[in-house]
């Protein structure tokens, strides 16, 4: 795992990219095929536009859906949100399937990249090979702000409030850049440090700056007490449950410290549950994670049960399933154990 959240690399063969930085003019989409909503020739429409890379394979892109649909809901025609699909080998019909059955719970458009064309200009522009990844674009058609979708809401309401180019969100964007590169460097240390200025002031994005403080942390040697201080400050501070739900979900799956921490990742998990009003399947299948590995397995399995009946994609139900049954099979274990102890 390189950053809080599944990572699907795309290997692929795609058309050679030319490099792409923050602040140049975002390249026209060239799409193969539009499955929802009306094809976007330019990015000049009046608003701002976030181009998102995913796959139905990928579980971290199912749990961003609900966060994008949330945000072309709530900002409009001042928004246009589209879906490009990152996998230029993945059928169309299972595209077009997937997106049927999702219906008014995905509001935005969705495209379908065959030929790769859009993939390359933009991940391989950027050398960016994890999913989902989402690029803003701001009303003068310029890149200002690359990431994962669930740190976009302060980057698209900058973008909005902006009369002309969006230069808070530039500099912004750089600052991001000089972690990442630390990050993607394998210099772990170096990248805490960025992360730690940052949190050295209050603000909107300081839960992000906690999300990579994180981040770097579960690079570096083990300190419990840190990763402890860090993960309670995010969970009381952020009121963004796709940030929450990867975080705990991280945590809950590393080998280091998915048990020292495992209390940490449940409350945390549990704070993303309580956002969603229990309703979302996918912060539901974290929290079921972080019980199981905090051993109550009891409220793990009717917890994952609940995230079975709500998942409606057919490949996250089968997944969810398939955990449900690992849970099950560890409770009558565990049922067992006590009967041969009376």
């Amino acid at each position: 795992m390189v950053l809080l959240f599944f990572i699907v690399t795309v290997f692929s063969v795609l058309p050679t990219a030319i490099a792409l930085e923050i602040g140049d003019r975002a390249p026209t989409l060239e799409i193969d095929s539009w499955v929802k909503g009306q094809p976007v020739a330019s990015f000049s429409h009046g608003g701002v536009t976030v181009v998102e890379f995913w796959a139905t394979w990928c579980g971290a892109c199912l749990q961003s859906i609900p966060h994008l649909d949330n945000l072309q809901v709530t900002y409009g025609d001042q928004l246009v949100v589209i879906g490009v699909t990152a996998d230029h080998e993945e059928p169309l019909e299972q595209i077009r399937r997937f997106v049927d059955e999702m219906g008014e719970r995905m509001n935005y458009r969705v495209a379908h990249d065959a030929g790769g064309r859009s993939y390359a200009q933009y991940m391989g522009g950027m050398n960016l090979e994890v999913i989902p990844t989402a690029f803003l674009v701001d009303r003068s058609g310029r890149l200002v702000w690359v990431g994962h979708p669930s740190e976009l809401d302060t980057p698209i309401q900058l973008a909005i409030d902006s009369s002309g180019p969006a230069e808070v969100l530039l500099d912004r964007a750089r600052q991001e850049a000089s972690f990442d590169e630390r990050m993607n460097q394998g210099a772990w240390a170096e990248a805490l440090a960025v992360a730690a200025h940052h949190l050295s002031a209050d603000g909107p994005d300081r839960q992000y700056w906690l999300k990579r403080a994180i981040d770097a942390h579960m690079r570096l040697p083990p300190d419990f007490a840190a990763m402890s201080s860090l993960m309670n400050q995010l969970t009381s501070q952020s009121t963004v449950p796709t940030l929450l739900n990867e975080v705990s979900w991280a945590v809950a799956v590393h080998d280091t410290y998915a048990q020292p921490l495992a209390q940490a990742s449940v409350a945390m998990a549990a704070k993303a549950v309580d956002l969603t009003h229990s309703e979302n399947p996918d912060m539901l299948d974290t929290y079921a994670r972080t019980l199981y590995v905090a051993g109550e397995i009891k409220l793990a399995v009717t917890t994952q049960e609940r995230a079975v009946s709500l998942a409606h994609a057919e490949g996250t139900t089968g997944m969810y399933k398939n955990r449900l049954n690992v849970y099950r099979r560890q409770l009558q274990n565990q049922e067992q154990d006590i009967d041969n102890d009376q």
